[in-house]
């Protein structure tokens, strides 16, 4: 550490030079090459369906954040990734799959989808690219391919649940069609019902029901289904409602309000600059280490005895003075030397003759 201390402090402006020569040559250079881009922006409004169950949704994550990150995996998919590039003059590159590679790196650097600071429901989609068209049919595009993405998703969700439920619904009346036919078979064969509309006749349903366990029996089985029927058919009803209702709140839960405008000037990109020029700093100072760490180990001076090797005598060393005062500079060096010289007169012998 020493060593490196005295590198440091005796070739400083050699250690230091290196990051700020390797920045001023790399900003002016990234400033000229920088090529420029244009940003289109939609500004999206996004809230959560009342009318759904707060049960399944996440509370601990607002709804422009669940969006946010819905739409930035989405991104990431080739499926929506064409959608979005067919809807634009990149659909030519997709014929390949170099051009399908290109188009998903350009879209995957230049769509970003983030949540507004400190808010809960606003959403921004940003497009930033070459040209001032091509940023304005990314950013339309990718809310189109959204919203029909959601769309098509809502329709297969609401075939899917009003599918099951009324299988559900269909199950349960031939269920309770074979409970109320075996009762009935039954209630014909013991008299306890008449061959016409099957109305009860002597002992009464309830005499029966006390009497005939059997009878009993089938008559919980028939009520049982019937239960089963209405709960299905209630079930298969909120479905359809819940259905509706997300159709006609699809557009509320996902609402442009600042559509797309078509670039008229480029915007700066002091991020990728000082990006740039971060990087050259970091190559400096890590040039910086390799030069101190060069002259560190080419440096063979003697500044200490323990840097003497066996079997070298040491003769003598200079002292170290530590001085409480701080003198002034014009006479620090004269009054160095003449306190060296007067330690080093002292450890002389005395000449002959004097006393």
């Amino acid at each position: 550490m020493r060593k490196l201390l005295e590198a440091f402090f005796r070739h400083k402006w050699l250690v230091l030079l290196p990051p700020f020569v390797i920045a001023m040559i790399v900003a002016p250079i990234a400033y000229m090459t920088m090529p420029v881009a244009y940003e289109s922006v939609v500004g999206v409004w996004v809230d959560r369906a009342t009318y759904l169950d707060p049960r399944a949704q996440n509370q601990f994550v607002s709804a422009a954040q669940a969006q946010s990150s819905q739409l930035t995996e989405l991104l990431h998919t080739r499926s929506f990734m064409v959608d979005v590039a067919q809807r634009t003059s990149l659909a030519p590159l997709l014929s390949s799959k170099a051009g399908e590679g290109r188009v998903a790196d350009l879209l995957d650097k230049g769509v970003t989808v983030t949540a507004v600071p400190n808010g809960t429901h606003l959403l921004a989609i940003k497009a930033r690219f070459t040209t001032p068209q091509l940023a304005y049919q990314v950013a339309q595009a990718v809310v189109d391919a959204y919203t029909d993405r959601n769309a098509n998703q809502l329709v297969d969700q609401s075939t899917t649940a009003i599918g099951f439920f009324q299988s559900q619904l269909d199950n349960a009346q031939d269920a309770a069609t074979k409970a109320s036919r075996d009762l009935s078979q039954y209630a014909l064969a013991m008299g306890y019902a008449s061959s016409g509309d099957g109305a009860p006749i002597s002992p009464d349903m309830q005499s029966a029901t006390a009497f005939d366990p059997q009878f009993a029996d089938l008559q919980a089985k028939a009520r049982f289904a019937q239960q089963q029927v209405d709960q299905a058919r209630v079930a298969l009803q909120n479905a359809q409602q819940s259905s509706a209702a997300a159709a006609q709140g699809a557009d509320v839960g996902f609402q442009v309000i600042d559509p797309p405008q078509m670039p008229t000037a480029p915007v700066t990109q002091l991020k990728n600059l000082i990006v740039y020029v971060a990087a050259a700093l970091m190559v400096g100072l890590g040039l910086s280490t390799v030069v101190l760490v060069f002259l560190v180990a080419g440096d063979r001076s003697i500044r200490a005895e323990t840097d003497l090797v066996p079997p070298v005598r040491v003769l003598g060393t200079l002292p170290m003075l530590k001085v409480k005062h701080r003198l002034p500079k014009p006479v620090r060096a004269s009054a160095t030397r003449r306190a060296i010289g007067f330690v080093a007169g002292s450890a002389l012998p005395a000449p002959r003759g004097t006393r």
